[in-house]
């Protein structure tokens, strides 16, 4: 009598989505989570005090997904409430105005399984809402360098519809830090990497990221986001020294400092100021990530100067690019 091995179960994956006023947007991420090839997933939606239609359009899904309601917190706490009831050994957290392409988690699972890593990235898609209609733009950056932080640093950055995490390395480095209300993903993959997470890439494109024409909220705001992206080093310069790992880095985070400084001499000279007093802490000869002319500029004039001259510049393509969406 012949018995069939039986097939091995796939791991589950939990998919958290904080949702704060999308009903323009949530059925699509829902959907795109629903349709994925990995067929063992499971879809939680925190409704984060919602006040237009998303409550009702989720009532559609009935028990396709899970829905948690709670009073308007903002993002991070919204995700650590889906954090706290998922049951998955892989989480992925999607916003509500992102969705996944058919083959991500898939990729995903299939990354770390080979890889053993932490943490699979994958490639992505910009979905441009402008005046002029949509516009697509597919992401595919150099493969990062020797660890997390060291491409991080060095400037790389992916959202977090092309992320995949194993749980038990986000339960180690703890959850996302809701005191930080913009740069909210940037710190939570600093901190993944300060504290050693490893990485592995797929090729897979696997999400979509709008961008509402030019508008995030984490860029609407300049001077709040510089504030808390200095913070954002700060606490990775704290991490690295509790751990003795600051020599292999102080470098990048100093350079990092000085390229965060730029464009803050007018509109916030204290973060200007703080930046730079950090950087020259850790490498009073560092230098911003910038172009070669700036570079050259530098050595001649001085940051300040530079910065000045720099200023102007941007002020004269900021008008430029105004007067360009006017026409258009």
């Amino acid at each position: 009598m012949s018995t069939q091995t039986p097939a091995p179960v796939q791991p589950l994956v939990s998919v958290v989505v904080p949702c704060f006023n999308a009903e323009r947007w949530i059925a699509e991420c829902v959907d795109s989570v629903l349709a994925q090839t990995y067929s063992h997933v499971e879809l939680i939606v925190v409704n984060d005090g919602s006040n237009d239609e998303s409550a009702k359009i989720l009532e559609v899904y009935g028990k396709r997904l899970r829905v948690l309601d709670q009073k308007n917190l903002g993002g991070n706490r919204a995700r650590n409430a889906g954090l706290s009831v998922c049951k998955g050994e892989f989480v992925v957290f999607l916003d509500a105005d992102d969705f996944l392409l058919p083959n991500a988690i898939k990729a995903h699972v299939e990354n770390l399984a080979q890889s053993g890593a932490g943490l699979s990235f994958a490639w992505w898609r910009h979905l441009h809402h402008e005046k002029k209609g949509l516009r697509w733009e597919t992401i595919r950056k150099e493969l990062p360098l020797e660890d997390l932080l060291t491409s991080l640093l060095m400037g790389w950055w992916i959202p977090p519809c092309g992320v995949l995490w194993r749980r038990s390395e986000l339960e180690r480095i703890g959850k996302w830090d809701d005191t930080f209300p913009t740069a909210q993903d940037t710190e939570v993959i600093h901190r993944a990497g300060a504290m050693g997470v490893t990485f592995s890439v797929v090729s897979e494109l696997a999400g979509v990221y709008r961008r509402h024409d030019g508008f995030m909220v984490s860029t609407a705001d300049p001077i709040n986001r510089r504030k808390w992206h200095l913070q954002n080093l700060r606490n990775t310069i704290r991490i690295l020294n509790n751990q003795n790992r600051l020599p292999k880095y102080q470098n990048l985070i100093a350079s990092r400092l000085r390229t965060l400084s730029l464009g803050a001499l007018y509109e916030d000279p204290d973060t200007f100021d703080a930046a730079n007093r950090l950087a020259d802490e850790l490498n009073s000869r560092a230098k911003p990530t910038a172009t070669p002319t700036y570079h050259l500029f530098l050595c001649v004039l001085g940051l300040r100067r530079t910065e000045r001259l720099a200023e102007v510049k941007r002020a004269i393509l900021r008008k430029s690019r105004r007067l360009s969406r006017k026409a258009g």
